[in-house]
């Protein structure tokens, strides 16, 4: 699945997550990228700065948790198709789509299904 996250017709990061084989040892799991885009990012920041309640490390650090989520609590290693299949469409999905919605809530963003 991708997403990407807009702000004033701006995308400021296109995440993408995915099922994948293990070439090596021939198990699946969930795999995820996330690209930020320059761009959309500049003018996000240029138009927040200095607006009541915004703190661009609060932003940076919020940007960070995603990423940060994925390689430090959830990575959920390898196994059977079946079972990866499972917990990635039962558990990895909806928690990541929660952790977006949370992050696109409090900044006023939209979510962008592709």
């Amino acid at each position: 699945m991708t997403i990407n996250i807009i702000w004033n017709n701006y995308t400021l990061f296109s995440i993408e997550w995915w099922l994948k084989l293990d070439d090596d040892s021939e198990l699946w799991c969930s795999a995820f990228e996330d690209y930020p885009c320059v761009r959309g990012l500049v003018k996000f920041i240029e138009n927040r700065l200095g607006s009541e309640g915004f703190n661009v490390e609060d932003f940076i650090n919020d940007s960070e948790k995603i990423k940060e989520w994925w390689i430090e609590l959830y990575n959920p290693g390898s196994t059977d198709k079946v079972a990866a299949s499972k917990k990635h469409n039962q558990t990895f999905t909806p928690a990541l789509m929660d952790l977006i919605n949370v992050y696109c809530s409090k900044y006023g963003l939209e979510i962008k299904r592709m």
